[in-house]
């Protein structure tokens, strides 16, 4: 497999979507910045990168995937937390194979067998949204929005399916969990969700919870991201950055872990019979010589700073109909070519043979509550509810 990124999306792509296909590749990067520590409490500083990665396909964006990376160096024990914090698909991928659940696993598999840190932890969170990045895709009706539990199923079996390809070796260091706040038990939790997919002999994948103690401070190891839910809680209701209680003689403590996900259960993120979930997975010792050299060919690098302009500029642009999606794709590439020196990569898929999966990946699978647009004056109250924007965003700018 190719060592570059790019590299290695083209190829395991070309091998692993169904049907038969010409994409335009396109991958965007920060450049690397210091900033706080996922978990800052357990290690001041990291390195972040921020990732958006763009599939195109007759002339239009059929799905895109955001994703942040955090290194934490500890000399030769390097430390490396992908967050998945944004994925969306227009509707317009081909009947015969989508490109989404591949791309993700694909770029998950670039970690696991060339980047190869240490320790690897991969963190998503699963919140259905009707759109994320693509606006008005919602509109489209090729476009399959799956309902909160379906996705949290979807992202489980997405995890699972991407474990599943790595060596017999990696996998013994591997450790994922997954967590429905409100719901106690696994067996509860796999009914709502319906997922009836038996766990194999042995050594079991999943493990229902989280990866930490219930009685650890949760401001100290629960991770908080860019536009993370988590993050949200913790400074609303622990009083993070200096409002929440210090710790005194007099008994007042830190809220535990246990206590956090009670209140996650009932937040805005989590609660009014919403069903969410959280994925956690740890992968150690997973080469013992990790690579830490970054190769950029086949991507273009611009400042940290300027990625939320350059995502503002894609919220402007409007995906349905379908000849303004094409206006919009044109758009959007012209300013990823001139603006940020970034050209498209073609992926040539011919797998006819492939079975096409009856549920297939043409879903958003929208994560955060981070850039969003105003909510569709088309949905209504009652079922529509789950997929309602919060309304502490960051609108849309008005033309």
């Amino acid at each position: 497999m190719g060592k570059t990124l790019v590299e290695y999306l083209m190829r395991d792509l070309s091998a692993t979507v169904a049907g038969k296909h010409t994409y335009d590749l396109y991958v965007l990067s920060t450049t690397q910045v210091e900033t706080d520590s996922p978990t800052p409490k357990l290690n001041p500083t990291a390195k972040r990168r921020r990732f958006i990665v763009f599939l195109a396909e007759d002339a239009i964006f059929v799905t895109a995937l955001e994703v942040h990376e955090y290194v934490e160096d500890h000399g030769e024990n390097d430390s490396v937390s992908l967050y998945i914090s944004k994925v969306d698909t227009t509707g317009f991928s081909s009947e015969s194979g989508s490109p989404t659940k591949p791309l993700i696993t694909s770029f998950l598999k670039y970690y696991i067998e060339v980047r190869s840190p240490k320790l690897l932890k991969i963190n998503v969170f699963a919140r259905a949204q009707p759109q994320y990045l693509f606006t008005k895709s919602f509109e489209n009706p090729q476009k399959r929005v799956l309902r909160d539990t379906a996705l949290v199923k979807w992202w489980k079996n997405v995890i699972t399916e991407t474990l599943s390809t790595i060596s017999s070796r990696m996998r013994g260091g591997t450790t994922a969990w997954f967590y429905i706040p409100g719901e106690n038990s696994e067996r509860s939790a796999r009914i709502i969700i319906k997922d009836e997919n038996a766990e194999p002999q042995g050594k079991p994948l999943w493990i229902y919870g989280y990866p930490y103690d219930d009685d650890q401070a949760a401001n100290n190891v629960i991770p908080r991201f860019i536009d993370d839910a988590k993050g949200r809680v913790l400074r609303d209701v622990a009083g993070r950055d200096g409002k929440r209680k210090k710790t005194t003689d007099d008994g007042d403590k830190q809220m535990s872990v246990e206590e956090f996900w009670q209140v996650m259960a009932i937040s805005g993120e989590c609660g009014a019979g919403k069903t969410t979930g959280f994925f956690w997975v740890e992968i150690t010792n997973a080469r013992s010589e990790p690579n830490k050299k970054w190769k950029t060919d086949g991507m273009s690098v611009i400042n940290d700073t300027e990625f939320p302009r350059v995502v503002h500029e894609l919220l402007d642009l409007d995906f349905w109909p379908r000849e303004k999606a094409i206006e919009s794709t044109q758009k959007f590439t012209e300013i990823l070519a001139n603006e940020c020196g970034l050209q498209q990569v073609k992926i040539v898929v011919d797998n006819l043979s492939k079975q096409f999966k009856k549920i297939d990946d043409r879903v958003v699978n929208n994560l955060q509550t981070s850039v969003k647009r105003k909510i569709p004056p088309s949905e209504k109250d009652g079922e529509a509810s789950v997929n309602v924007l919060s309304p502490s965003v960051i609108r849309r700018r008005m033309r």
